[in-house]
C-alpha cells in the first residue's frame, strides 16, 4: 500500500494537528475545520482512480512540494463538472502538489508507462535527498525501461526541460521478471529510506534475477544488498516502518508465514540482515476471520506502541505494546465496517485512521457521537481516536471531526495521510466530502483534500 510518511518526522509533526481532540484543554490546540479546504486541485482519470502514495519536498524555487502517485491522468483546479479553472493533462500516475496553494505543478509530468499486462500505476513514492524514488507496476519513465522502480532527479524534473532528462538512467533495478506469466502481479507498494540505502515491499519474487520474498534492500544507487533478504513470505508486503530506535523494521501485509514460520499479517526484522527479531505479536493479537487470514495495510511506531490498521473481516484500528519484552500484547482494537488503510500517530497518543469504512452509498454506517448538534453521524473514511495508548480509558472518536468520504468505489475511500505543522492532506479514492442535506449537497473533491484548523 503505502508510502513511508516522508520525511519521517510526521509523528512529531502530527502533535501540532491532532491536538484537535475537544477534550483537550490547551490553549494552544489546533482544531482542525470538518470541512475541506477551498482551492485545493482535483484529479480524475479512468475508472479505479486513486491515489495512494505521497511524499514531502522542499524545494528552493518551488516551496513546499507534495508528490503523489496512484492512477490518474488530469489534474484540475474544479472538480469535474464544473467549467473554468486551470488544467494539466497528460499525466500518468504521478503529480507534484504546491503545498502553499493546493495547485499542480504543471512542469512536473514524468511519463509513467506499462509494458504488456501491466497495469501502470505508482503505489510507492519517496525522497531522499533531491531523489523521488518511485514504485509501482511499471515499465519506463519517460521512456527509459525501469521495471516497477525508479529513480527521478526532482530538480531537473520540477525545470520540466525536456532537453535534460530527469529519469536517472544509471538506477536501473529490475523488481520482478518482464515477460513472466504472471508479470501483472509483480508490485512495489513500499519503499522504506533508510540512511544509505532503500528497503522495498510489495509483490515479486525477484530483484534483478536474484531471489528475493516480497522484500529487499537496494543500495541509493540501484544496487541489490546480498547481506540483507527475507524468505518464504506467502503474501504481499504492504507496509514497512523502522522501530524508534532504527535497529529493526516492522513488516505488515497480507502475509501468514514469514521466514518459513507462522506470522500472521505483521512481524519485526532485522534492519542488518533481515532475520526474524523475538518481539511478535501476541497470540490472537491480530484478529483474523474464520480462514485464518488478515491483510494490515499500515503501521506506525513509537518507542512503546505499534499501531495497525487492518482488514480483511474483520477489520479495525489497533495497538501492540513494544514495552512488554518480546510479547506485543493487544492494548485496544477498535472495530470499523470496512479496512482501516491509513494510521498516523501523535505523541500525545491520538491516532489518526483512514479507510473505505463506511464510503459504500449503499451501507449506512455506524452512527455514532449522538452528541453532536446536529445529531450522530456516521463515522466515513476518516477520523480520529483518543485514548489508544491502553492507559485506562476506553478509546473514543473524536466527535467534532467527522468528514464524510464518499466515492464510486465503496473499497477506496481513504488511503493516504499526510501533515504539516497546520494543515492535514488526505488522499485516496474519493469524489465528494461532507454531504450534510444528503447527495447532491456535497463538497466535490476528487482523490486529494486539505483540512485546517479553524480561523
Amino acid at each position: 500500500m503505502r508510502s513511508p510518511r516522508s520525511p519521517r518526522l510526521a509523528i512529531l509533526i502530527l502533535a501540532t494537528i491532532a491536538l484537535a481532540a475537544a477534550s483537550m484543554s490547551s490553549a494552544s490546540a489546533l482544531v482542525l475545520r470538518e470541512q475541506a479546504d477551498a482551492g485545493i486541485w482535483n484529479f480524475d482519470g479512468p475508472a479505479g482512480s486513486g491515489i495512494w502514495a505521497s511524499a514531502q519536498y522542499s524545494s528552493p524555487t518551488h516551496g513546499d512540494i507534495l508528490f503523489v502517485g496512484g492512477k490518474f491522468t488530469r489534474a484540475r483546479e474544479y472538480p469535474v463538472g464544473t467549467p473554468g479553472g486551470g488544467v494539466v493533462n497528460g499525466l500518468s500516475g504521478l503529480a507534484a502538489i504546491d503545498m502553499d496553494t493546493g495547485a499542480a505543478i504543471p512542469g512536473f509530468k514524468p511519463l509513467v508507462t506499462g509494458v504488456g499486462p501491466q497495469k501502470n500505476e505508482v503505489h510507492a513514492v519517496a525522497v531522499v535527498g533531491h531523489t523521488l524514488y518511485v514504485g509501482g507496476q511499471f515499465g519506463a519513465i519517460d521512456g527509459q525501461s525501469h521495471y516497477n522502480l525508479a529513480a527521478i532527479d526532482i530538480v531537473k524534473a520540477l525545470d520540466g526541460n525536456a532537453q535534460t532528462p530527469a529519469v536517472i538512467s544509471s538506477f536501473d533495478t529490475v523488481v520482478g521478471v518482464p515477460g513472466a506469466s504472471n508479470e501483472k502481479s509483480f508490485f512495489v507498494y513500499e519503499i522504506l529510506p533508510g540512511a544509505n540505502d532503500l528497503y522495498i515491499g510489495g509483490s515479486f519474487s525477484k530483484v534483478d534475477g536474484k531471489g528475493r520474498a516480497k522484500a529487499a534492500k537496494i543500495g541509493l544507487d540501484g544496487t541489490l544488498q546480498n547481506a540483507w533478504k527475507v524468505t518464504q513470505v506467502n503474501g504481499a508486503i504492504r507496509d514497512m516502518e523502522f522501530s524508534a530506535d532504527g535497529a529493526t523494521i516492522f513488516v505488515a501485509g497480507a502475509f501468514s508465514t514469514f521466514r518459513g514460520v507462522p506470522r500472521v499479517a505483521i512481524t519485526r526484522v532485522s534492519a542488518v540482515d533481515g532475520l526474524l527479531d523475538a518481539w511478535q505479536p501476541a497470540s490472537g493479537a491480530v484478529q483474523t476471520g474464520s480462514n485464518g487470514k488478515m491483510t494490515c495495510w499500515d503501521v506506525e511506531a513509537t518507542a512503546t506502541r505499534l499501531f495497525a490498521g487492518c482488514g480483511r473481516g474483520p477489520n479495525y484500528a489497533m495497538a501492540l505494546r513494544l514495552d512488554n519484552g518480546t510479547s506485543g500484547t493487544r492494548t485496544f482494537s477498535y472495530g470499523t465496517p470496512g479496512n482501516v488503510q491509513a494510521v498516523r500517530v501523535a505523541a500525545d497518543g491520538d491516532l489518526f485512521i483512514g479507510g473505505h469504512f463506511g464510503t459504500n452509498l449503499g451501507y449506512p454506517g455506524n452512527p455514532i457521537c449522538s452528541s453532536r448538534p446536529d445529531g450522530a453521524r456516521r463515522l466515513k473514511a476518516f477520523g480520529i481516536l483518543h485514548n489508544v495508548q491502553g492507559t485506562g480509558d476506553a478509546e473514543s472518536i473524536e466527535c467534532s471531526f467527522l468528514p464524510q468520504f464518499w466515492g464510486p468505489n465503496g473499497f477506496g475511500g481513504v488511503w493516504e495521510i499526510q501533515v504539516t505543522p497546520s494543515n492535514v492532506w488526505v488522499m485516496g479514492e474519493f469524489h465528494e466530502i461532507n454531504c450534510p442535506g444528503g447527495l447532491g449537497q456535497c463538497e466535490n473533491q476528487w482523490l486529494l483534500a486539505r483540512f485546517s484548523p479553524v480561523a
